[in-house]
């Protein structure tokens, strides 16, 4: 149980280096864990090593799961390294368009949003998890004030997130408080139509309100019952 012990695998040792690979290999290789160079730079808080990856062709591991399915990204986002996470997000920043000092740039959101797109190898692995999605789920506090993290929330609260609530949270539950209070409602008036028709002398008083025994008929009157009442709580 728990979360496994990350290390770094010793490269060096490993056979495709005597068998003349590409260094491109090297960059996707994992380790018994699964951790690529980048997971280990992620989980060591190295930024300028993640620039070095990505220049040396590292920026196809960002979409590598490890064994717990975290890519170098989510699993930036779980352990809760926000300087990490938002230099990893910037390198998936294409611009649009550029003019002069002016720039329009994009931002993949599918590491990040909960979404899920058909056909997308990444989100049709069975631990796939979005990196909002982890956040919410392990209760990363340091992300509790992040300004993109809290953008994202509040979009979704106010696309579909408040709706839910009401229909899926709010509406049952004030429906059967409601209906609850009737029941109870007209069980209590039953009780005490009941109670106050015994204490006339209506009917004949019984074990059920503490008040007589089956002996006790009709035509007592309010004296009788309240006599015996005044006995049983003596007694």
């Amino acid at each position: 149980g728990g979360e496994k012990r990350y290390r770094e695998e010793e490269l060096r040792f490993h056979p495709a280096f005597r068998m003349g690979q590409p260094f491109d290999f090297f960059m996707m290789a994992q380790d018994s864990f699964g951790n690529t160079a980048m997971h280990c730079a992620v989980l060591h808080q190295q930024k300028d090593v993640i620039d070095w990856l990505m220049v040396n062709g590292g920026s196809p591991s960002l979409e590598l799961l490890n064994d717990d399915g975290f890519t170098p990204l989510t699993l930036s986002a779980r352990k809760g390294f926000t300087d990490v996470f938002h230099h990893l997000v910037s390198k998936l920043r294409e611009t649009v368009w550029k003019f002069g000092d002016v720039q329009l740039s994009k931002v993949s959101l599918s590491q990040i949003d909960t979404f899920r797109i058909q056909g997308l190898k990444l989100h049709s692995m069975p631990k796939w998890k979005g990196a909002v999605e982890i956040i919410v789920k392990h209760e990363v506090e340091a992300f509790a004030s992040d300004e993109l993290f809290n953008q994202m929330i509040m979009s979704k609260w106010d696309s579909y997130g408040r709706r839910m609530y009401v229909t899926r949270s709010f509406v049952p539950y004030v429906t059967l408080l409601l209906l609850f209070t009737l029941m109870l409602n007209l069980i209590c008036t039953h009780w005490r139509e009941d109670w106050e028709a015994q204490l006339a002398g209506l009917r004949p008083l019984d074990n059920r309100t503490g008040l007589g025994t089956d002996h006790l008929w009709e035509g007592g009157g309010e004296a009788l019952a309240i006599e015996v009442l005044r006995t049983t709580m003596v007694a």
